[in-house]
């Protein structure tokens, strides 16, 4: 990961718990001569398609390239150090908060990146969804009283426990590629909405992917709003070994309290900021592939990525294609019989896509559950 430089300025029911289980890991890291090193003449003909700045939503990816998980489950990581995340409101001077922000920030790129070799996740099917969550030290299943069980049953991961990190995401537009993904955390009184759009370019020998949109960050105990965007990611060696580095300028705001960070991604470090290498994540929990949705990306993606694993690249590609070719005839169904599309967990706001009962539209009472 690149190294960063920071500035600082002044109602369900509950789901059966047999049915929950931790992530069992699917992306084991892939062997640097597999994949793209061995079929470099797929690659070359891919890229005899590309002009310098194309679109790449226009050239179709060869299915080896794919990284055995939806770009849905990808944000999810964002919260593998839930830990830090969690901790942010425990800050009571505003400084210190948006310091932990920064920190917290810089945790939550690494963890989204499982393989020595650079690879593209699945393309969200739009209406497709994932939820999962994340246990905090000390947390416990069940919620102290009726009024915290009903925010758990209400909100984004009714079988979450009371003390976690709880995920969801949902493929709210197809044309454009637009996902959608909310976190809260209900004993610290807050929650995350992201809206992001992401756009990608052919540059030559690399390929650049642009995250348009924003993310915002909650505090409701200080009645404050964080504003954040994401950095730009770039796959470099595409013809030998493709590795993943972040690049850009992001920037964090509250308008409450006036202060502000700039975090600009550098390739030198000058100082360890948030150590990625010796700062272990924490596994996400989420409901076996058996018990989910159909529209959940585990499920959704199950034979594509079961093909992967046994490294039969012809048939993920049938199944692949099939998915996308569903995706398209339901398109042009909905269009011939003048259906709207009907979005799961979001809505728009303005250009935003806003989780539909957040965190704060739930809680009855301004007292912080401790």
């Amino acid at each position: 990961m690149a190294a960063v430089a920071i500035s600082v300025q002044p109602a369900d029911s509950e789901a059966d718990p047999s049915d929950v289980e931790e992530d069992q890991e699917l992306h084991e890291d892939d062997d640097a001569s597999s994949g793209v090193a061995q079929n470099r003449s797929i690659i070359m003909h891919m890229l005899s398609q590309a002009r310098v700045g194309m679109d790449l939503t226009r050239i179709t990816l060869p299915t080896f390239i794919l990284e055995k998980r939806s770009l849905l489950e990808m944000y999810a990581e964002f919260f593998a150090h839930p830990d830090l995340f969690a901790s942010i409101p425990d800050n009571s001077d505003p400084r210190e908060r948006i310091i932990a922000i920064a920190r917290y920030y810089c945790s939550a790129f690494h963890a989204a990146r499982k393989g020595a070799v650079a690879k593209k996740p699945y393309n969200p099917i739009l209406g497709e969804t994932f939820r999962c969550y994340w246990d905090l030290p000390g947390g416990r299943r069940n919620a102290p009283d009726d009024d915290s069980k009903r925010l758990i049953q209400s909100g984004p991961v009714p079988y979450a426990s009371y003390s976690s990190v709880a995920f969801v995401a949902e493929q709210v537009s197809h044309h454009p590629p637009v996902s959608g993904f909310y976190a809260e955390c209900i004993p610290k009184r807050m929650y995350v909405n992201g809206s992001i759009y992401t756009k990608s370019k052919f540059l030559g020998l690399s390929l650049g992917v642009h995250h348009i949109g924003s993310v915002r960050l909650c505090l409701m105990d200080y009645g404050e709003e964080y504003r954040v965007n994401l950095p730009n990611a770039y796959a470099r060696s595409i013809l030998t070994v493709p590795w993943l580095e972040l690049g850009g300028k992001c920037h964090i705001e509250c308008l409450q309290n006036g202060y502000t960070a700039d975090v600009e991604f550098h390739c030198k470090e000058q100082e360890v900021f948030f150590d990625t290498i010796n700062t272990p994540t924490v596994k996400k929990k989420l409901q076996k592939v058996s018990a989910q949705d159909p529209g959940e990306s585990r499920r959704r993606w199950q034979r594509v990525t079961e093909a992967l694993f046994s490294k039969d690249i012809e048939e993920a590609t049938d199944a692949k294609h099939e998915l996308e070719e569903k995706q398209r005839a339901d398109a042009r169904q909905r269009q011939e019989s003048g259906v709207e599309w009907k979005q799961q967990f979001f809505h728009l706001e303005g250009d935003t896509w806003i989780y539909n009962t957040p965190l704060s539209s739930r809680t009855r009472t301004s007292k912080r559950h401790i």
